[in-house]
């Protein structure tokens, strides 16, 4: 039997690991309930096929707190996973990026089971993921139910260098905090940032620097994928974005040759650009400016 740690103890401890006088910290899941770590950037799991997937979404976003390069390892023993144990922690692997908190939902949801979408047996998710996305999704299936086409997204990989959570001194209620992420998770364009940011100042008066961040990351996500980019990456040193092979190569070049980017003969049509004279989020906002412009 595990005896309990007293809290004066535990306190401590996480005092240690905040002051830097611990290098490493080992814990129960017990960090899956909200104890915030700015300091830790890598994370692993043992037995990680023990859990579930909602699970492992709040212990990996223990991590990737601060502005430096985050890592979370899910390890599990050297044996023959359940299919429903593999579901989950591929779903983990694969969803990395903004708005990935839906898509763990909608993943948990085929895992588990949940009900009929359109019948009476539901679980409650549209208040979690918000009513537009639901509706979004609901449209989707009907469209496909009909025959209609509908146009697969191609997944957009995006790394940037920048703290992307809600601050929990700004909002702490963590349906307050599903709601503004369902706002900012519906930004498609340059027209529907500026409404989220108006509609967020109504709602929440002056709004914290990481709000904008994640606003402006949620654009650039939006316009990645109108301009068939394949993946970007952002740090303190530099910035690349790789496009599909679809992309028309000619304007890309004459549009990179008007900017501050350089095309790179690669595998893939890459553009570079190097951010070790000014901050990322001048980067991030010279990116957005130059994928508006295709």
């Amino acid at each position: 039997a595990h005896s309990k740690m007293p809290e004066h103890e535990l306190e401590d401890a996480i005092k240690r690991l905040y002051t830097k006088q611990t290098n490493v910290f080992i814990s129960t899941t017990l960090i899956e309930n909200g104890v915030d770590l700015p300091m830790a950037n890598t994370l692993i799991v043992l037995e990680s096929d023990h859990m579930g997937l909602s699970q492992l979404y709040q212990l990996r976003g223990r991590v990737g707190r601060n502005d430096e390069q985050a890592y979370a390892y899910f390890t599990y023993p050297n044996k023959v996973l359940t299919e429903e144990a593999s579901a989950r922690l591929q779903a983990i692997a694969e969803n990395t990026d903004l708005g990935s908190g839906f898509k763990i939902a909608m993943r948990d949801m085929q895992i588990r089971g949940a009900g009929e979408l359109l019948g009476k047996v539901q679980h409650g998710h549209m208040q979690k993921i918000g009513y537009e996305m639901y509706t979004r999704l609901l449209n989707e299936t009907l469209k496909r139910l009909r025959g209609e086409n509908v146009e697969v997204e191609k997944e957009v990989k995006i790394d940037i260098a920048l703290t992307s959570k809600i601050p929990t001194d700004f909002v702490l209620d963590e349906a307050e905090r599903l709601k503004i992420i369902s706002k900012i998770s519906n930004i498609t364009d340059k027209a529907s940032h500026r409404e989220v940011i108006n509609s967020l100042l109504i709602s929440y008066g002056k709004l914290p620097k990481e709000i904008y961040q994640l606003a402006s990351i949620a654009l650039l996500k939006a316009l990645a994928v109108k301009n068939k980019v394949k993946q970007i990456t952002l740090n303190k040193q530099h910035m690349f974005i790789v496009f599909y092979p679809e992309i028309n190569l000619d304007k890309l070049i004459l549009k990179a040759n008007k900017s501050a980017f350089s095309f790179e003969k690669s595998a893939l049509p890459t553009i570079s650009l190097s951010t070790s004279n000014f901050s990322v989020l001048t980067a991030l906002n010279y990116s957005l400016e130059f994928l508006s412009s295709l």
